[in-house]
C-alpha cells in the first residue's frame, strides 16, 4: 500500500512540475522575441492546475520554478551579455522568483482554506501585487517581464492603460486565465483528480461576465483608435547611428563616429525638421570637457538649421577605474542652431542602472566579491527637466528611464507634450531586448496619451503615437531594424489634457495590493465560519 501512494504521489507531483514548466514556457513565448501574445491568455492555466493540487509549500516551490522558467527564457538566453556570469543570472532568478512563488502559496492558501472560487477571484488583485512590488522595490525595482507587456502589438486591448497602468492589463490577462481554469474544473472530477467540482452555474456566469468585459474593453480600444489625430504638429526627425559598443568608446574611432553622426544629420536636414536627436552617448566624449567636439557640435546645428538633442556622458559604462577619483552625470543637452540664440538646455539622467552606473550601497555590500564588475560612479540628476523650444515642451527620458510609468509621468505632469527617449542598446546586440524596451515604451505613450519617439544607437528607433501603435521605424536597406544606420523624421502631435493615469499614477496597483492584503487576512476567520458550519451541517 505505501508503494502504491508513493508512486501515485510522484506521479502527482512530476505531472504538476510538468504543468508549471509549460506554463512558464507558454507565458514567455508571449513576448519577443518570440512574440505570441495570444499565448499569455492561456499561460496561467496549467499553473493553476498544478497549485489546486498541491499544499501551500509546493505550491510556494512549484511558482518559484515557474518564475525560474519564465525569467530564464525572459532575461537569459535573450540577452547578449556576456560579461555576465551565471552567478548573476542566478542572483537575478534568487531575487525574481520569490514573488511568484509567494503569489502561489496565496493563490494554494485560498483554494483550501476558503474556496477554489475565493483563489480564482483574488488570483489576478495577487498577481498584480506582486508586479507592483517587484516595480517598486528600492534600487531593485525593475518593471520588466509584466504580464501586460506582452500586448504591446494589440493596441486594442492596452487602451485600457490610460486608466490602469499596463497592471491593468496584466490583471485582465490573469483573470480571463482564472476564468477559463474555472472552466476546466467543470469537466469530470476524475480525469484531473482536481479533488474539487465548482458549481456550474456560478462559473459559467462568471465566465461570461468576463467574456463580455473582454469584448467591451476590445470594443473601448478600437474606439479610442478610430479617434482623428489632434493637436499641433511637431517635425522631428531621429539619428540612428549603429555604432558598435566596442568602438564606441575607442578614441581612435572618434573622429569617424562623428563623421557618421555628422552625415547623417546633414542627409536628416533636408527634410527641415525643427528638431534632430541623435541617442544616449552620442558623442564619443563629453562636450563639457572637450571643446573642441563642443564647437565641432555647435557647427552641426548651425549648419542643419535645426535644434541638436542628444546625449553625452564623461565615461564608459562598465569601465573599471577608481570610482572615488571622480564623479560623472549622464546628461542629455539641447544645442540651438544659432550661437546667439537661446542658452544650451541641459538634462541630468535621475534614475541611474544600479550595476551599470553605479554600485548600490557600495559602502556596506562587498559587490567584489560576489564578482560583480566594478563601475565608474555615476551622480544622478536631482529633478526631471523639461526641454523647451518657444511653447513646445518635451521631456528626455534617458535609457531605461522610460520603462518606469512613474518617471515618463512625471515628465509629463510637468508639461511634457510628448517624450523623446534616447538610449544605447549596443550592449544587447542582436537580442531580443530592444524589442522589450519598445513593448515598454508603447506603454508610456497610452498611459499619458502622448507621442513617444525613440532615438537609439543601433535600434529600435521610432514613433508611437497615443494609441500606442508604432507608426515608423528606421529601417536598413534589408528591412532590418537592429545595426541599420539611418535617419527617420516625423511628426507628432503636441498633447494636452491629462490622463487619470497622469494624474493618478499607480493607483489600481496599489488597490490590487490593499485587496490582496485584505483577502489574505480575511483567510483564517473566514476559513474557521465555513468549518463551523461545516460542522453544524454533518451533526445535523
Amino acid at each position: 500500500m505505501a508503494i502504491g501512494c508513493d508512486s501515485e504521489s510522484l506521479k502527482r507531483a512530476g505531472l504538476n512540475i510538468g504543468l508549471t514548466v509549460v506554463s512558464g514556457a507558454l507565458l514567455s513565448a508571449a513576448f519577443p522575441s518570440h512574440d505570441l501574445p495570444l499565448l499569455a491568455w492561456v499561460a496561467f492555466v496549467p499553473l493553476f492546475f498544478a497549485l489546486a493540487r498541491s499544499r501551500p509549500m509546493a505550491a510556494f516551490i512549484l511558482s518559484f520554478a515557474w518564475g525560474f522558467v519564465f525569467y530564464t527564457d525572459y532575461f537569459f538566453f535573450m540577452f547578449d551579455l556576456p560579461r555576465y556570469s551565471f552567478l548573476h543570472h542566478a542572483l537575478l532568478g534568487v531575487y525574481l522568483c520569490p514573488l511568484t512563488g509567494l503569489f502561489g502559496c496565496f493563490f494554494c492558501v485560498l483554494w483550501r482554506r476558503v474556496s477554489p472560487a475565493a483563489a480564482l477571484l483574488a488570483a489576478p488583485f495577487a498577481w498584480v501585487s506582486q508586479e507592483y512590488i517587484r516595480c517598486n522595490f528600492f534600487f531593485l525595482a525593475l518593471p520588466w517581464a509584466l504580464v501586460g507587456h506582452s500586448q504591446y502589438q494589440n493596441p486594442a486591448i492596452i487602451q485600457m492603460a490610460e486608466f490602469t497602468g499596463a497592471y491593468g492589463v496584466s490583471f485582465w490577462i490573469v483573470c480571463v486565465n482564472a476564468a477559463l481554469t474555472a472552466l476546466v474544473f467543470l469537466l469530470p472530477k476524475s480525469r484531473f483528480d482536481s479533488g474539487v467540482m465548482l458549481r456550474s452555474r456560478s462559473v459559467w456566469a462568471w465566465t461570461a461576465a468576463v467574456a463580455l468585459v473582454t469584448v467591451g474593453l476590445a470594443a473601448y480600444g478600437r474606439a479610442q483608435l478610430a479617434q482623428e489625430p489632434s493637436g499641433r504638429e511637431f517635425k522631428l526627425s531621429v539619428i540612428q547611428p549603429s555604432i558598435e559598443q566596442e568602438k564606441k568608446w575607442d578614441q581612435t574611432n572618434a573622429a569617424a563616429v562623428m563623421a557618421v553622426i555628422s552625415d547623417l544629420t546633414h542627409q536628416a536636414a533636408q527634410d527641415k525638421p525643427a528638431l534632430i536627436v541623435w541617442p544616449e552617448t552620442a558623442t564619443p566624449k563629453s562636450i563639457t570637457t572637450d571643446r573642441q567636439l563642443y564647437e565641432q557640435v555647435r557647427d552641426i546645428a548651425a549648419a542643419a538649421d535645426s535644434y541638436l538633442l542628444f546625449g553625452s556622458a564623461q565615461l564608459a559604462k562598465f569601465k573599471v577605474g577608481d570610482a572615488q577619483s571622480a564623479r560623472f552625470k549622464n546628461s542629455a543637452y539641447l544645442v540651438p542652431p544659432a550661437r546667439n540664440g537661446p542658452k544650451v538646455q541641459q538634462y541630468e539622467k535621475v534614475r541611474l542602472v544600479p550595476f551599470g552606473e553605479y554600485l548600490p550601497h557600495a559602502d556596506i555590500i562587498p559587490w567584489k566579491r560576489l564578482y560583480v564588475p566594478e563601475v565608474q560612479g555615476y551622480m544622478p540628476g536631482d529633478r526631471f527637466v523639461l526641454f523647451k523650444m518657444g511653447s513646445v515642451a518635451f521631456g528626455a527620458p534617458i535609457c531605461w528611464e522610460n520603462i518606469f510609468s512613474e518617471d515618463a509621468r512625471q515628465f509629463v505632469q510637468e508639461g511634457a507634450q510628448f517624450l523623446i527617449n534616447i538610449t544605447n542598446e549596443a550592449w544587447f546586440g542582436h537580442s531580443a531586448a530592444p524589442y522589450q524596451f519598445l513593448s515598454m515604451n508603447v506603454f508610456r505613450a497610452v498611459e499619458n496619451r502622448v507621442y513617444v519617439v525613440r532615438c537609439a544607437n543601433t535600434g529600435i528607433s521610432c514613433f508611437i503615437d497615443r494609441q500606442g501603435r508604432v507608426v515608423s521605424r528606421v529601417r536598413g536597406a534589408d528591412g532590418s531594424e537592429i545595426g541599420a544606420r539611418g535617419f527617420l523624421t516625423g511628426a507628432v502631435r503636441l498633447g494636452g489634457e491629462k490622463t487619470f493615469f497622469t494624474r493618478h499614477g499607480d493607483l489600481f496597483a496599489k488597490a490590487c495590493l490593499v485587496i490582496a492584503a485584505l483577502v489574505l487576512v480575511a483567510a483564517i476567520p473566514i476559513e474557521l465560519i465555513l468549518k463551523r458550519y461545516q460542522r453544524k451541517d454533518s451533526q445535523a
